[in-house]
């Protein structure tokens, strides 16, 4: 099993996304997954997932573009898109990457709606150090 590490690098930036947001918010992280590495080893990541409010839609840009300068500055450059109106409501996402995930496994997404607000986030994968065949990890 990782260490704590790779929660540590995405557990911030989800914090200071909730902090700038702001209100309550529920956390249903589902924690370790597996995972595998692009040489064929298995790994294990950590997935996030925060539940939040929803922005009335004139502060929706302002607290996207904070959260973005805040994921910038720890060196995820975040694509800012809309997603299909579902039943009447518009959500605008912030996601790194922009799309799929990370060379390392790593994503980072914030969607932001009138109705709701959700973080989500898989860490990086770390190789176990233990392989299924019994073959020795990092």
């Amino acid at each position: 099993m990782p260490s704590g590490k790779p929660l540590m690098k995405t557990a911030p930036l989800l914090e200071a996304a909730q902090n700038i947001i702001g209100g309550d918010w529920r956390t249903e992280d589902t924690g370790l997954q597996e995972c595998f590495m692009d040489d064929g080893r298995v790994g294990d990541s950590w997935a996030a997932l925060r539940l939040g409010p929803g922005l009335p839609k004139e502060g929706q840009t302002t607290a996207l573009e904070k959260i973005r300068a805040a994921w910038s500055e720890a060196g995820y450059e975040p694509g800012i898109g809309t997603l299909p109106v579902i039943n009447g409501v518009e959500v605008t996402q912030l996601r790194y990457p922009a799309a799929g995930r990370g060379p390392d496994g790593l994503y980072l997404e914030v969607q932001v709606a009138t109705t709701g607000s959700t973080l989500e986030s898989v860490a990086s994968c770390i190789a176990r150090a233990k392989q299924p065949d019994g073959e020795e990890g990092p």
